[in-house]
């Protein structure tokens, strides 16, 4: 077999077999390269696959010219760095940037790409420079900025990408653009404007604020918006992914996961199945509450791919990794792991959450590509339509769509985040499809679409719905049926085409949005009828599951508990003791335990672990977080 990596539909193979890397991240530029060595050895001690590499600009150029071998500072020499990774047995995950995450003093870039001249900032629609630890942002587009950027990520190329490789040396990813929250705000600098006119012709002019419309043309400036956001980001990482597509790797970008007040903003440009030379990637924070975990799902099932920015601690980061996993993710990476050193003899210090992670690696080391190639039971998905997010990102008030004559557009914070609860109220899984960009619709991979449905909708859209019910699939359109086209044409080929030959399939059309006011239980009956029932009962709505189907009979279980109090947790045939909010993961094989890693110790809470299925129980004798795999005859228990 040939030795490489390989990757397709967000999952990473190594020499041909599925990798689940568990990464963490060492901001080796902040520390005394004479405790590297140490440092890297503590994390292949506890298990981890890789270390993820941010390799800041600000740090590596001095005086108009690139360190990367250290010989104007010992802690800059990136090479001897990514050698010791490899001489150490670790893989390596690069991020050149150009721009880092907020860990980083000004992105890592260097000041003089703020304060030289030719270089465009960012501008809000009021025309204000954007603004980062006090200097402008530059436009990502900007010529003079790109012509230094690529300069530099070329430089990074032919230093530490091209020499070690995998399979020659550790590197088996990068990771470009982690400055999101700044990159991905609207951009109305001149050439950020100028992207938007080559989509849209040289006299379009953006929205600068919200009008409630009064006729129909006056929704295009709304719709124009929120279709160029995703394609400018595509066009940023098209600009800044292409030349590193040279090293034959996968090449990943980072979106923080939806915030309360920005979901539809967050839906409209985070749009993956339009970036070509890049893929998805994602970070969770908050999970724990109800809120939260549903906004924490989306960011899972928004597209394949890994989970890139994790902080580690006690029982709430165990939870987001096993969310994380459970929900899809096929990578998990750990930021904040490894600090700088603090004097003599502290590059040997355990960090907090050290143990955890070790069980929490030894699991996904034994069973990380078992769980990779499962198949998921999702007979229900969400029909996300973008444009509708786009509509609400700017204004979803009722009023506002009056003189119209339309009902509100509906996408995120209105329906897709409360179906999500809606589905978890009895642990249900689903997926989503985004049906502008996912060409033709396979009614034996997404049996069931729900689409909260608009007043127009595009012609290829809405004929792929209708061709999607014809051959079988089941569509349940809520709110509205879509009667006009993208370009505000009358079109009602979707409504029109049903009622008259609706072939194999079924449509159920509800007037009103279900999701409108919360979770929505009548529409959980309505899946029951259709014949889409519950496949993994819980206990209670504060239990959420999932139960992942491999080959040989091998079931791989996932159970979180939301409950604040601790407690047995049953969930379909299996059955956990677990502290308020933590997790377990289980394997079971033909019906019987085999494997399982419970977490007993909460966040002021702790618990004595138990799992059992089909009559194999294990359990400890006192609060730990407990590790037991039987075909390895191995239990670990970590105690307080």
């Amino acid at each position: 077999m040939a030795r490489g990596i390989g990757f397709s539909k967000g999952v990473l193979t190594r020499d041909g077999a599925p990798l689940f890397w568990l990464s963490a991240g060492y901001p080796y530029w902040r520390d005394d390269a004479a405790v590297w060595e140490p440092r890297l050895r503590q994390l292949k001690a506890l298990g981890l696959t890789a270390v993820a590499v941010e390799v800041p600009w600000r740090h590596h150029e001095v005086g108009g010219e690139l360190d990367f071998d250290g010989h104007t500072q010992p802690n800059r020499n990136l090479i001897g760095f990514v050698e010791m990774i490899q001489a150490t047995g670790l893989l390596a995950v690069i991020k050149p940037g150009p721009c880092l995450g907020a860990g980083t003093e000004f992105g890592g870039l260097p000041d003089d790409v703020a304060a030289g001249a030719g270089y465009e900032p960012m501008r809000d629609m009021t025309g204000v420079p954007r603004r980062l630890d006090g200097r402008e942002v530059p436009a990502p587009l900007g010529s003079v900025f790109a012509a230094r950027a690529l300069t530099w990520l070329q430089a990074c190329l032919e230093s530490v990408v091209f020499p070690y490789c995998y399979p020659d040396g550790p590197v088996i990813a990068l990771q470009i653009w982690d400055g999101e929250g700044e990159l991905a705000d609207p951009d109305y600098s001149d050439v950020g404007l100028a992207a938007y006119r080559r989509r849209l012709g040289p006299a379009a002019r953006p929205p600068e604020g919200f009008a409630p419309p009064v006729g129909p043309r006056e929704v295009l400036p709304y719709l124009w918006w929120g279709r160029h956001l995703s394609g400018y980001l595509g066009e940023i990482y098209r600009k800044y992914g292409l030349p590193l597509q040279e090293a034959g790797l996968p090449i990943f970008v980072r979106h923080a996961g939806p915030e309360p007040t920005g979901l539809d903003a967050w839906l409209t440009r985070v749009n993956p199945e339009r970036w070509r030379q890049v893929h998805y990637g994602f970070s969770l924070s908050g999970s724990a509450g109800e809120a939260g975990f549903a906004r924490g799902l989306l960011a899972v099932r928004r597209g394949p791919g890994p989970n890139l920015a994790a902080d580690w601690g006690a029982a709430p980061a165990f939870f987001e990794a096993v969310l994380a996993v459970a929900a899809g993710a096929t990578g998990y990476n750990i930021d904040g792991f490894l600090e700088p050193a603090d004097g003599p003899g502290s590059a040997d210090a355990v960090p907090a959450g050290a143990e955890t992670l070790r069980l929490l690696a030894a699991y996904l080391d034994r069973y990380g590509g078992e769980i990779l190639t499962a198949r998921r039971e999702q007979p229900v998905s969400w029909a996300l339509y973008p444009p509708y997010a786009g509509f609400a990102a700017w204004s979803d008030q009722p009023a506002d769509w009056v003189e119209l004559g339309v009902k509100p557009p509906r996408c995120g914070a209105h329906a897709l985040e409360q179906f999500v609860q809606t589905m978890r109220q009895e642990s249900r899984d689903f997926g989503i499809v985004n049906v502008e960009e996912v060409g033709r619709l396979d009614p034996a991979r997404h049996p069931a679409l729900t689409l909260c449905g608009g007043f127009l909708m595009d012609v290829a859209t809405q004929q792929n719905l209708l061709n999607y019910v014809r051959r079988g699939g089941t569509l349940i359109l809520a709110h509205e049926w879509p009667v006009l086209n993208d370009q505000l044409e009358i079109c009602t080929i979707l409504r029109d085409g049903l009622e008259a030959k609706p072939g194999a399939g079924r449509v159920v059309f509800l007037a009103e949005n279900p999701f409108e006011a919360g979770p929505a239980l009548a529409f959980l009956r309505l899946l029951d009828d259709l014949g889409y029932p519950a496949a993994l009962p819980t206990d209670s709505p504060q239990t959420q599951a999932w139960a992942l189907q491999a080959a040989g009979g091998v079931t791989h279980y996932f159970v979180l508990t939301l409950d604040e109090a601790a407690g047995v947790r049953q969930a379909g045939p299996v059955s956990v003791r677990l502290p308020g909010r933590s997790a377990a993961m289980l394997r079971v094989v033909d019906g019987r335990l085999t494997a399982a890693l419970v977490k007993g110790l909460g966040d002021g809470e702790v618990v004595a672990p138990m799992a059992a299925c089909g009559g194999v129980m294990v359990a400890a004798d006192g609060a730990c977080d407990l590790l037991w795999l039987a075909e390895d005859d191995l239990r670990v228990e970590v105690r307080p």
